[in-house]
């Protein structure tokens, strides 16, 4: 494996010219460069635009509806909002903190973490408490977990720094997982505590679903896949959310109870959208599950029998994740399916800038793992990757829980 550097074209879609850097017989991984006028270089905005879809890729997201506020696809580019009358042209970004990080889809992946939208308010605010009207929708993925505390998955609300909301000032999503593992539902409060909670729907673990709620005075309307919209009574007509308040996907500022579930495809409109409204939401959707492959996921039992260092945070500077990969050898294979006998497995060590649990592993203890081959998580080949063991020629495998 050797390096290269190359340079872009003019239209940034191609490359001009590139010169070999390197001849050994070693693998160079994550090379650094210094180039002296990179702090001046400037990649035009026409070069960042996607390019259009063919008739065989996938439809433009988002789809045409009405008074759109913010909207996110996925992890890979952030969706530009043309100029409205009542607002300007938006770039639509997600901020991650904690754990959480892209997923497999390169949806958004939470799990101890959050994701604040970017710009903070695109005036959500202050049309939801001159008119009262808000849509919220998104396809979500709950990944099954052992807590039985309900989890944060959305809420509007003042940010940590100022006081904290009050019943009636904030709005709040939350999963709460069902007796025996039989699923979870999803409730909307109005108060941080939770003492407002009302029961919206269950959802299944490991099962993609489209929401869409629509929010008014006289409570929510909640549109699940194809199925009809249905109305659920909320006392939403003296709700007016704070000054200030911001919208926060995973951890709310009221303290760390944050979800472990896969999030894309959102949108925030100040519409009250209808069944027709939000069909063509619901049509791309469709389109886009038809190109999800589920991985080839195995529970195996192994051995460590090497470990690559792990790096300090500040040793991976500008990355603020990364993963090491550890030498296993396979004692047996409990679930799925796996041919190896040993396999290199790669672990989050570094999250938002701060070391994980679990990053080094003793050598010749045997433990549980769920692990998917490298190759079925394209979000990771823009991550930090440290592999420094000796056999770099065995398979790669990631640990997925």
């Amino acid at each position: 494996m050797e390096i290269y550097l190359a340079r872009f074209a003019d239209d940034f879609r191609s490359i001009k010219t590139a010169a070999r850097v390197t001849k050994n017989s070693k693998p160079d991984f994550f090379p650094d460069a210094w180039i002296a006028s990179g702090p001046a270089s400037q990649v035009p905005a026409s070069a960042l635009d996607a390019p259009r879809p063919t008739a065989e890729g996938s439809p433009p997201w988002p789809p045409a509806i009405p008074n759109l506020l913010w909207a996110f696809r996925d992890t890979r580019r952030p969706v530009r909002l043309p100029a409205a009358k009542d607002r300007p042209e938006t770039t639509c970004r997600l901020r991650h903190k904690g754990r959480t990080r892209p997923g497999r889809f390169f949806e958004l992946r939470l799990s101890r973490g959050s994701a604040e939208i970017s710009p903070l308010d695109p005036g959500l605010v202050a049309h939801w408490n001159a008119r009262q009207t808000l849509s919220i929708s998104m396809l979500l993925t709950i990944t099954p977990t052992k807590s039985k505390r309900p989890g944060v998955l959305l809420a509007i609300e003042p940010p940590a720094s100022s006081n904290q909301p009050t019943p009636g000032n904030s709005l709040t999503l939350a999963l709460n997982p069902l007796a025996a593992g039989s699923g979870f539902s999803l409730s909307l409060a109005t108060s941080p505590d939770g003492k407002s909670a009302v029961e919206l729907v269950g959802l299944k673990p490991d099962t993609p679903t489209h929401l869409v709620l629509t929010l008014d005075r006289q409570g929510v309307r909640l549109r699940v896949d194809r199925k009809p919209t249905r109305r659920i009574d909320v006392p939403l007509g003296q709700l007016q959310l704070a000054p200030g308040s911001r919208l926060r996907w995973g951890n709310n500022a009221s303290g760390i109870r944050g979800c472990d579930a896969r999030i894309s495809h959102i949108t925030l409109s100040a519409a009250a959208l209808d069944d027709a409204g939000s069909q063509p939401l619901l049509d791309a959707i469709t389109l886009a599950l038809k190109s999800r492959r589920p991985a080839k996921r195995a529970v195996i039992r192994a051995r460590c029998v090497e470990t690559s260092p792990v790096p300090t945070p500040a040793q991976i500077a500008p990355y603020r994740r990364a993963l090491v990969y550890h030498h296993y050898r396979i004692d047996r294979v409990e679930s799925g399916r796996l041919t190896h006998r040993e396999i290199l497995v790669g672990h989050w060590a570094i999250l938002d800038g701060k070391f994980q649990p679990g990053r080094r592993r003793a050598i010749g203890r045997s433990v549980r793992l769920v692990v998917e081959p490298l190759e079925d998580h394209p979000q990771l080949d823009s991550e930090r990757q440290v592999m420094e063991v000796e056999r770099i020629d065995l398979p790669l495998y990631v640990d997925v829980e």
